[in-house]
């Protein structure tokens, strides 16, 4: 199958059929939203007044009668993080389209939720991977809002398989990281592909609160699972804001994790994910283990990512039940190669991939022009030669930090992404199958069972009946009845064996 590069002067359309490949991966999402310009005791007060609105939008009900803000929603789960964050749970799906839909479900309701201003005041909340929380609101436990991304497989992940994941995804962020400013101490600001890098410090960990050293995984119990399945959280990444780079992050990363479950290691395996989930797109490296023979020159971050998602391409087509989803799976990887490299080149000229690094990059250098500079590279490197906080270079860098934090915002009034979009700066993507946050019982294939269940409780009731109280595995209705939920993970178990003679044929 061959095609053309996609013309982003027309929106992208995320298709809504389900690409269900064999191994079955669940997978969720959890996104942080942090308040912006508001203090601690302020953050608190409105975390509380937007979950009311939440309340009052769609069918919910609480996880615990003892936390009534704490709500199950049929687009998942949402509610107070470390007393000022607000965040989104979504649902258990095996199919990357539904997690990018469910999460723009959610995201619009948190938007419709969080519209009216608090006491006249402007007061919202953002997803902000860069850290500025010391120059846009006081609350520390605001640093650098992340996304853990929840992947359900039925096997025993060891350290040799989590390593082999983390390499291959650790060049995939210029595809799909939300971009950013980051300024390392000692060094000028630059434009990454995702802030939430500069703070992994370690390949696993049991905690990613506050200023605890990051992992690149959190290792955490299933109790749920039938053994020998797994559970694995990925915190390594921002969440984008664009609709397509959801859809490509989950998209790549669920081909990536497929990949080490089929035993079937990437031709360019990377020794330091870390290093090159921190790198720019240019930045040159020599694949694991061929320093001495390496007959070629060294990759680029870009090269490299090209190269793995070309080898995803090729495991994701194999699996394919039929010709339309290996279709779905090619024209995805096509996509994200054409979105890699308008990150890593990004121009001047419109219109520019609808993808967070591409839009961001474009209002940076903008800024940079408002205030005097060429572009933003300009900018960079006057600061580097007199780092002041005063004059031109300091305004520039005040004005671009607001545009970097408020991109995710909740409101659309103050979100620099729906900004730019009504501006032109880029068309944005679209959903074949609409979002309609007034009837949350039309999800999208790709929705695991369990979550699907819970949702028509929760929008129908049944006999009569109304919800109560959820939690993830139970739903308990008003007259006192429980109701177990499915489990996702049922049969899981017994798919061992064939997986592994699923890898023996796609390695033959």
């Amino acid at each position: 199958m061959t095609a053309g590069p996609p013309d982003f002067s027309r929106p992208i359309v995320i298709p809504s059929a389900p690409v269900d490949l064999w191994p079955s991966v669940n997978m969720g999402r959890e996104v942080e939203f942090a308040p912006v310009g508001q203090t601690q005791e302020q953050a608190a007060k409105r975390v509380v007044e937007i979950m009311e609105s939440v309340k009052r939008l769609i069918p919910s009900a609480p996880r615990d009668p003892q936390a009534p803000q704490d709500v199950f929603t049929p687009l998942g789960r949402i509610y107070p993080e470390l007393g000022v964050l607000l965040e989104i749970a979504g649902p258990t799906c095996y199919s990357a389209e539904a997690l990018a839909w469910t999460y723009e479900a959610a995201f619009s309701l948190l938007r419709t939720a969080g519209s009216p201003l608090c006491n006249g005041g402007r007061a919202t909340f953002a997803h902000t991977p860069s850290d500025h929380a010391e120059v846009l609101y006081s609350s520390v436990a605001a640093h650098s809002t992340g996304c853990h991304l929840n992947f359900h497989c039925h096997q025993p992940l060891d350290e040799e398989k989590l390593r082999r994941f983390a390499g291959i995804a650790s060049a995939l962020n210029i595809v799909f990281g939300p971009g950013g400013l980051t300024c390392p101490p000692g060094d000028r600001p630059r434009i990454c592909c995702d802030p939430r890098a500069d703070h992994i410090q370690q390949l696993f960990g049991q905690s990613a609160h506050n200023i605890a050293p990051k992992p690149f995984f959190l290792l955490r119990d299933e109790p749920c699972a039938e053994a020998p399945a797994s559970r694995l959280q990925v915190v390594a990444f921002g969440a984008p804001r664009s609709p397509v780079c959801s859809w490509l992050q989950a998209g790549l990363l669920q081909l990536a994790f497929r990949q080490v479950l089929m035993e079937d290691p990437p031709r360019w395996p990377i020794d330091d994910p870390i290093r090159v989930l921190r790198a720019g797109p240019g930045q040159l490296f020599y694949p694991a283990g061929f320093w001495s023979n390496w007959p070629r020159s060294p990759l680029t971050k870009l090269d490299m990512a090209i190269k793995i998602i070309h080898c995803l391409r090729k495991l994701g087509v194999r699996l394919a039940p039929d010709e339309a989803a290996a279709a779905r799976v090619e024209s995805m990887c096509l996509l994200a190669i054409e979105v890699a490299k308008a990150n890593a080149m990004p121009s001047d000229r419109l219109p520019v991939a609808p993808s967070d690094m591409a839009i961001k990059t474009y209002l940076f250098n903008r800024v940079a022009r408002m205030h005097g500079f060429a572009d933003f590279s300009e900018l960079a490197g006057q600061y580097a030669q007199q780092p002041a906080v005063g004059g031109s270079v300091g305004r520039a860098l005040d004005a671009m930090i607001v545009v970097d934090a408020l991109f995710h915002s909740i409101r659309d009034a103050d979100s620099t992404y729906e900004m730019a979009a009504r501006e032109g700066v880029f068309v944005k993507p679209e959903f074949e199958r609409p979002l309609r946050i007034a009837d949350p019982r039309q999800l999208p294939g790709g929705v695991a069972r369990r979550d699907r269940v819970r949702a028509a409780l929760l929008s129908e009731g049944t006999d009569g009946e109304r919800v109560r109280q959820c939690d993830w595995t139970t739903v308990s209705m008003q007259n006192g009845r429980f109701i177990d939920l499915p489990n996702p993970w049922s049969g899981l178990a017994e798919c061992r064996r064939r997986t592994r003679f699923m890898g023996m044929l796609v390695q033959w």
